[in-house]
């Protein structure tokens, strides 16, 4: 890449935009809503990466990014790559021609090893080492109920049609093997409960743990049967008893849905026919955002109230090296976290600290995050 086509800092990616017809947003997910929103306020075709959109705020600003597309005639597709699989696509087909019955229950584990954490460096910021371990601050993540789980929650809204979003959330979580100055304010076990009109749930479970069990798979329960994901491999349905009934031809996953998703996008540039994924993503985003307030304050909440609560991690639209991130490290290095019970959900979702946490047995410590967090995290 020759030295006039690299564009650096915070404010580089306008000169991507200006300088292209398709943008990717591949940012840390804090980033990826105001971006894309900018990018297709320039009539560009966007593709961006999932998480994107942590908090209230920015799902708001990609419901208008994926409204302007329309108008537009842009193209704006979300990384949700399961999407783009083949056998995936067979089996949500199945599905919805009723082949498992009405689905009463959906089970869906992200379990896995953790993402590789980053030690400061001399050289960096406060603020650059928090972007650059971005996978272990939750302010710009948003919490592994999106970073992890947010792949089998749009699952599940693909497979019932993408016309019903979770009337509430509940869960339950916490961190035992994370206490590190590396692993930032995230849990690292994490469940939630999603409740559904109707009356069925959709459970999930998180964990990023090295040296425990892994598991990343979908059970859809039907009343006439069940249907299986494992990630990428073929899914499979099942009658009541446990009878495999179809299995999806392995051709079908014979290309890479990362490949897929580029395919496909890039054919609706040239065909004129856009690809629009906006609505989903920002359904998917919005559901991880009432999941993972859930976990953090104990409490059942509900998308409405979520919803209407204006949330966001930070209260500005732009960040310089100048800018005090909302989180700091205390004398032993770690930094505060949400405590269930305490943490509450309010309508101005800036974090203020009042003092940082000094030492997690310190009770003249006090740390108040309007916001997101009240009461006094633990260290």
């Amino acid at each position: 890449m020759p030295p006039e086509r690299r564009f650096i800092g915070f404010q580089g990616y306008r000169s991507v935009i200006e300088s292209c017809d398709v943008v990717l947003v591949c940012t840390p997910p804090w980033f990826t809503s105001k971006i894309t929103l900018e990018a297709v306020k320039a009539n560009r075709h966007v593709f961006f990466e999932i998480t994107g959109a942590v908090d209230v705020a920015a799902v708001r600003r990609i419901l208008e990014a994926d409204e302007l597309s329309r108008k537009n005639g842009t193209s704006l597709v979300c990384g949700h790559v399961y999407r783009f699989h083949a056998g995936r696509r067979e089996a949500v087909s199945r599905m919805q021609d009723g082949q498992i019955g009405e689905i009463m229950a959906i089970q869906c584990d992200y379990m896995r090893g953790w993402y590789r954490p980053l030690d400061p460096k001399p050289e960096w910021s406060e603020l650059e080492y928090q972007i650059r371990n971005w996978n272990w601050f939750t302010w710009l993540n948003g919490g592994h109920v999106g970073n992890t789980l947010s792949h089998n929650i749009d699952s599940a809204l693909w497979a019932l049609g993408d016309r019903v979003v979770p009337e509430a959330a509940y869960g339950v979580g916490g961190r035992s093997t994370h206490i590190h100055p590396s692993r930032g304010t995230s849990f690292d076990h994490e469940a939630v409960v999603y409740e559904f009109p109707g009356g069925f749930m959709l459970y999930g479970f998180i964990r990023n743990a090295n040296g425990c069990f892994n598991s990343n798979r979908d059970i859809y329960h039907g009343t006439k049967g069940r249907c299986y994901y494992r990630a990428f491999a073929p899914p499979y349905i099942t009658d009541p008893k446990g009878n495999v009934v179809w299995r999806a031809a392995k051709e079908l996953a014979a290309t890479s849905v990362y490949e897929q998703e580029q395919i496909e996008m890039l054919d609706s540039v040239r065909t004129g026919r856009p690809l629009q994924q906006g609505k989903i993503l920002a359904h998917c985003a919005m559901a991880c955002v009432l999941g993972q307030l859930a976990v953090f304050t104990g409490q059942r909440l509900t998308w409405e109230e979520v919803a209407g609560s204006g949330f966001a991690f930070l209260p500005v639209d732009e960040i310089t090296w100048d800018t005090e991130p909302p989180v700091k490290p205390g004398a032993n290095g770690l930094y505060p976290v949400p405590v269930p019970g305490k943490t509450t959900v309010k309508s101005r979702m800036a974090w203020l600290s009042e003092g940082q946490a000094t030492d997690r047995h310190d009770h003249r410590l006090k740390v108040q995050w309007e916001a997101l967090w009240s009461g006094r995290p633990a260290g």
